[in-house]
Protein backbone atom coordinates (compact mmCIF):
# COMPACT_ATOMS: atom_id res chain seq x y z
CA UNK A 1 0.00 0.00 0.00
CA UNK A 2 2.72 2.55 0.62
CA UNK A 3 4.29 2.05 -2.42
CA UNK A 4 1.20 2.96 -4.12
CA UNK A 5 1.01 5.87 -2.40
CA UNK A 6 4.29 6.92 -3.39
CA UNK A 7 3.79 6.34 -7.10
CA UNK A 8 0.47 8.98 -7.15
CA UNK A 9 2.43 11.56 -4.76
CA UNK A 10 4.24 14.74 -6.33
CA UNK A 11 6.51 16.90 -4.36
CA UNK A 12 6.53 20.46 -5.01
CA UNK A 13 9.26 22.59 -3.93
CA UNK A 14 9.16 26.55 -3.63
CA UNK A 15 12.13 28.67 -5.27
CA UNK A 16 11.80 32.24 -4.61
CA UNK A 17 13.28 34.47 -7.27
CA UNK A 18 14.28 38.02 -6.56
CA UNK A 19 15.27 40.99 -9.48
CA UNK A 20 16.90 43.94 -9.04
CA UNK A 21 15.90 45.90 -12.42
CA UNK A 22 17.27 49.29 -13.55
CA UNK A 23 17.48 51.05 -17.21
CA UNK A 24 20.68 48.98 -17.73
CA UNK A 25 20.85 45.87 -16.13
CA UNK A 26 18.76 43.38 -14.12
CA UNK A 27 20.11 40.90 -11.23
CA UNK A 28 18.63 37.67 -10.38
CA UNK A 29 18.88 36.07 -6.76
CA UNK A 30 17.16 32.87 -6.26
CA UNK A 31 16.60 31.31 -2.72
CA UNK A 32 15.03 27.85 -1.94
CA UNK A 33 12.14 27.39 -0.05
CA UNK A 34 13.95 26.89 3.98
CA UNK A 35 16.86 27.92 3.34
CA UNK A 36 18.44 31.28 4.57
CA UNK A 37 19.79 33.75 2.18
CA UNK A 38 19.52 34.13 -1.51
CA UNK A 39 21.92 32.84 -4.35
CA UNK A 40 22.94 35.74 -6.87
CA UNK A 41 22.52 34.27 -9.99
CA UNK A 42 23.85 36.89 -12.47
CA UNK A 43 23.53 40.03 -13.96
CA UNK A 44 22.66 40.53 -17.52
CA UNK A 45 21.97 43.82 -19.48
CA UNK A 46 18.18 44.69 -19.41
CA UNK A 47 16.30 43.56 -22.89
CA UNK A 48 13.57 40.94 -23.35
CA UNK A 49 15.58 38.59 -25.23
CA UNK A 50 17.82 38.23 -23.04
CA UNK A 51 15.27 37.70 -19.67
CA UNK A 52 13.71 35.26 -21.62
CA UNK A 53 17.18 33.29 -22.40
CA UNK A 54 18.31 33.56 -18.57
CA UNK A 55 14.57 32.35 -17.28
CA UNK A 56 14.05 29.83 -20.26
CA UNK A 57 17.09 27.79 -18.15
CA UNK A 58 14.40 27.26 -15.02
CA UNK A 59 11.72 25.56 -16.54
Amino acid sequence: MNNELNKHTTMTQILYVGLDVDKNSISTAVAPEGRDGAQLIGKFPNNITTLQRHFAKWR
